[in-house]
């Protein structure tokens, strides 16, 4: 559904990583996290994430459910979401789950669309 409706509002259109990207940064769930995008070409980006307001929001409750969280919902999340634009799409963590300090990046993530 979100998919389908901010391609047709925003003219996204592709099936590629490029698209996927677009879409992603303008998605209601991911709008208020904080990125910076590296585009090798429209099949290969990362995603720098350096605010994530989930992330910061289980550090303060000190629980440690951030573990389960980035290491396993938000890879499936990440895949799940890719493979709407295109199933080829490989999703790959560049950077430990969740991160060791608050001074590191919240994560970092390779999107490739395989040949």
């Amino acid at each position: 559904y979100e998919k389908k409706r901010i391609g047709e509002t925003l003219n996204i259109q592709g099936d590629d990583v490029l698209s996927f990207i677009k879409t992603l940064q303008i998605s209601p769930w991911f709008i208020h996290t904080k990125c910076q995008v590296e585009m090798e070409d429209n099949n290969n980006a990362v995603l720098i994430v350096t605010y994530c307001p989930t992330l910061d929001a289980l550090e303060k409750e000190g629980t440690g459910r951030q573990k389960h969280i980035c290491s396993v919902f938000e890879p499936k999340i990440f895949s799940n979401y890719a493979s709407l634009f295109n199933p080829k799409i490989e999703v790959k963590s560049l950077a430990p789950l969740p991160r060791e300090n608050r001074e590191d990046v919240c994560c970092k993530w390779s999107f490739r669309l395989k040949q």
